[in-house]
């Protein structure tokens, strides 16, 4: 028994697995704009929420990992709008602190050639509430 595919068989049968390999790629929620991703992270954390409630939060999803908790200082935020690890001296720089207390929490990444990593800066009052969330994305590049 000869079996041929026609034409458009051959077709299905090369750009049916691209499609899928797209289509999957497209619709991984981290490529979101920022505030997006933002929004949904306050509906699970809402403003308010404890460092534990959200540590728990966090701990449920098997892609997010806590990169660092600290209980001396918020998150930085640059002039430029870009969340990173506070120090000391940033409290005199330029740029804002967020909160008193910070978590940084590695949420995944995306992309195939050039990988985007994804991470959210919580940032706590002195009573350890949530008073605000930012996200961050960094791109590998050759």
């Amino acid at each position: 028994m000869n079996m041929q595919l026609s034409a458009k068989g051959k077709k299905a049968v090369i750009f049916g697995p691209i499609l899928i390999i797209v289509l999957i790629v497209l619709s991984n929620p981290l490529r979101e704009s920022n505030e997006n991703i933002r929004k949904s992270l306050l509906k699970k954390t809402p403003i308010g929420t404890s460092v534990s409630d959200v540590i728990s939060v966090v701990e449920k999803d098997p892609n997010w990992k806590i990169r660092y908790v600290n209980s001396d200082i918020g998150y930085y935020v640059s002039p430029a709008g870009y969340p990173s690890v506070a120090t000391k001296a940033d409290m005199s720089g330029k740029g804002v602190v967020v909160g008193e207390k910070s978590i940084r929490v590695y949420l995944g990444r995306y992309g195939l050639i050039f990988e985007t990593y994804v991470s959210a800066f919580y940032g706590f009052d002195c009573d350890g509430k949530l008073v605000d969330i930012a996200i961050l994305k960094e791109t590998d590049t050759l």
